[in-house]
């Protein structure tokens, strides 16, 4: 668990990709962006292919899947295809937790 990460949003716009490029869209794991499902997180921190539950202020939790990388240190990063959204969001530090997962299931 981790009490105080860093969150943030992407879109697949900022993660560094042309929309031409063929990996636009596609995750470290090789799995497409999915709302309400992709999150990037540092593979030393959080292994790739984790379950991710992060804990809002509001007091709600949304469960996502760790298929990308780009995020250093205790950091997750969502992804929204909404640019504007990802904006509003900002960047928040919120309760973490995973379950790591099954050896060769990834």
């Amino acid at each position: 668990m981790i009490e105080d990460c860093i969150v943030t949003w992407y879109t697949a716009d900022t993660c560094g990709k042309a929309p031409d490029h063929p990996a636009y869209g596609i995750t470290a794991s090789g799995l497409p962006v999915e709302e309400g499902v992709t999150c990037a997180v540092d593979r030393s921190v959080i292994p790739l292919g984790s379950e991710v539950h992060v804990f809002y202020a509001d007091g709600t939790v949304g469960t996502f899947r760790a298929t990308d990388t780009g995020v250093k240190g205790e950091w997750v990063d969502i992804y929204t295809p909404d640019y504007d959204y990802a904006v509003q969001c900002g960047l928040q530090r919120l309760t973490v937790c995973w379950t790591a997962p099954e050896e060769g299931s990834q």
